[in-house]
């Protein structure tokens, strides 16, 4: 099974490199980060993971008529940003270009795809907290959909 690993150092820059941003995204890229940020979050990306974004992004709207070309493209952008990043900066950088309207569906995907694997790793649990904080979702919506992909995936 094919692993991307990040590693944590590989991902430091200077503070003030971080704070540089020349970078944009389109709200399909920045929702694809959101969720590739969270496959980090575990410090590798698995090729389960890989291919649950592909057959989660062919089901929505947003990325409805998308080529696999047009997925490859924004997938190798968005992995080059991340490998010049920190994890953190780079979850903020998507979502600064995140329409608020996809927040809620952002953070379902973004679990749904991080309980692929059966198992919720400390990092991710951290991650989706730390999503949650910077999407602004309170308690009771955060919790309602974990509770909905959590029975989601029961089965």
């Amino acid at each position: 099974m094919t692993c991307f690993i990040i590693r944590k150092g590989e991902n430091r820059m200077n503070a003030t490199a971080e704070m540089t941003n020349d970078i944009t995204l389109t709200g399909a890229e920045a929702f694809a980060g959101v969720v590739i940020a969270s496959a980090a979050s575990d410090q590798r990306i698995s090729e389960k993971e890989v291919k649950f974004v592909y057959f989660m992004f062919s089901r929505m709207q947003l990325f409805r008529e998308w080529t696999r070309d047009q997925y490859d493209a924004m997938f190798s952008k968005l992995m080059g940003v991340l490998k010049e990043k920190k994890l953190d900066a780079f979850l903020d950088l998507c979502v600064q270009f995140l329409p608020k309207e996809l927040y809620r569906t952002v953070f379902a995907a973004s679990l749904d795809l991080v309980v692929v694997d059966g198992f919720l790793s400390d990092e991710e649990k951290d991650f989706l907290y730390e999503l949650q904080r910077k999407l602004g979702l309170d308690t009771d919506t955060a919790n309602k959909i974990i509770e909905v992909i959590l029975i989601k995936n029961r089965g």
